[in-house]
């Protein structure tokens, strides 16, 4: 893992955990880290791999504790043996972005009061196609008495506001694996939780987010009526930020959806986009239900509106958990969509955000497939020269820009072209078939020939 460089840190940092045989994720999670860490604190609840000798082989503090089907109870066992001036707890399955790493070292810093980090956790999910951003306070000063409170999906948000602990938000990033099914057994995570959520509900039944992660837990197991039910109690039973109700709002929809409830899908998808129109998720739900009714215009208006939001994601999404697709699959549906429809003009301008964003000469070629018109190849043109100033220098590339050059009559301009191209990658032989043909355009028949009998022999040329 390559080591980006670290600015002085102000105070000192702990990494509590709490693990179990997690000899498959944790060296990645260590390694991202320990180089910040003043002091590594791992809670083992009972390994039989291989967990406890990787974590003694990166300088960890390693105590063990007795599982009790309460994950607040081992986080809390976590931090009492915390002695740095910061604490931020991560799991196994986590890793540090460090392209972050001097955003994080920027919050340590000495404090006069409390103070709790809301953390941005970037999720992969379904074989990384989609990215889920959320917020958690993972990072928080320590010694202020902020502790963890939940059997299970465990916050320190109860006993932050009792001490009265100032809320930041930080730029650093944590990478979740834990959604993603080709890396994690996913159905064994949601089997393992559905015990302790149901116990959490029977223990806590007025509060609303111990319903709606019970209602979580049975929507990713297709149990939709359950998931329902439990996703309007918490809404009955309110007192919630409307980030949050937003994204119950998404919940209920995606399960609506689910099931061809298509009205009300719509309906939630809709009350959660006019509290975040700035979302994604919602607007994906959006251009989902559209697609299975077959509404072709509205499938380009939500996707329209959903690529847009997308553009600034990465750096800060929407305040709510929010489910961002791949961009440019997105881009490509997109385009997909406008050409079905016959809306050719508009496909083109998105197609040249493609290629400007990825380089990749497929969106160059559609667009000559697409507008093959006099006009257009100067347009094309352009584009492909852009590219090759930005460094999308590919034989692809400079190869179309060839051809566009000649169906312009341009054929000086596209000799010099594929000379370049010749000189760059002298193995393209073929390349020399094409310079021959220009030289015959032109008229100069010799150089023609002797072109062509230096490909034919096989002899490279750098004239």
């Amino acid at each position: 893992m390559e080591k980006a460089k670290i600015i002085t840190k102000k105070a000192t940092l702990s990494v509590c955990m709490i693990v179990k045989n997690e000899e498959k994720f944790l060296p990645d999670c260590l390694m991202s880290i320990q180089d910040i860490a003043d002091e590594l604190i791992i809670i083992d609840t009972g390994s039989v791999d291989n967990t406890v000798d990787i974590a003694n082989e990166y300088g960890a503090k390693v105590h063990h504790f007795e599982w009790c089907d309460d994950f607040s109870v081992a986080r809390n066992e976590s931090i009492k043996y915390a002695s740095s001036d910061w604490i931020l707890w991560i799991d196994a399955d986590e890793r540090l972005d460090r392209t972050t790493v001097n955003q994080l070292v920027e919050c340590i810093q000495p404090v006069k009061r409390p103070i709790v980090y809301n953390v941005k956790i970037r999720s992969y999910e379904n074989n990384a196609e989609y990215e889920r951003y959320s917020h958690s306070q993972r990072l928080f000063s320590n010694g202020s008495s902020i502790s963890f409170d939940g059997r299970i999906h465990e916050q320190i948000t109860k006993s932050a506001s009792r001490v009265n602990a100032l809320e930041k938000k930080a730029e650093f990033i944590l990478n979740h694996l834990g959604y993603d099914a080709e890396v994690i057994d996913f159905d064994k995570k949601l089997k393992r939780n559905q015990p302790l959520l149901e116990k959490l509900v029977q223990e806590t039944p007025n509060s609303y987010y111990s319903h709606f992660t019970l209602a979580q837990n049975y929507s990713r197991c297709n149990g939709y009526t359950e998931a329902l039910k439990h996703f309007h109690i918490a809404l009955s039973l309110g007192k919630m930020k409307k980030e949050m109700l937003a994204y119950i709002y998404n919940c209920i929809s995606e399960v609506y959806l689910k099931t061809s409830d298509y009205s009300k899908a719509f309906k939630y998808a809709e009350l959660s986009k006019k509290l975040f129109p700035k979302q994604c998720s919602a607007w994906y739900l959006l251009y989902k239900i559209s697609k299975a009714l077959d509404e072709k215009s509205n499938c380009i208006k939500h996707l329209k509106s959903l690529y847009s939001n997308m553009i600034g994601s990465e750096n800060y999404p929407a305040p709510i958990v929010d489910t961002v697709p791949n961009r440019i699959s997105v881009l490509d549906t997109l385009i997909k969509e406008l050409v079905a429809a016959g809306e050719n003009k508009d496909a083109v301008e998105y197609l040249k955000e493609g290629a400007l964003t990825t380089g990749n000469i497929k969106y160059p070629q559609a667009i000559l497939e697409l507008l093959p018109g006099k006009e257009n190849l100067k347009t094309l043109g352009d584009l492909l020269n852009e590219l090759l100033l930005l460094g999308f220098d590919t034989f692809e590339n400079q190869n179309l820009y060839g051809v566009v050059k000649i169906k312009l009559g341009l054929y000086e301009e596209a000799l010099d072209i594929y000379w370049g191209i010749y000189r760059k990658t002298p193995e393209q032989q073929d390349v020399l078939k094409r310079i021959s043909g220009l030289y015959a355009k032109l008229g100069d028949m010799n150089k023609a020939q002797e072109i062509m009998t230096i490909y034919q022999n096989g002899v490279p040329n750098h004239a």
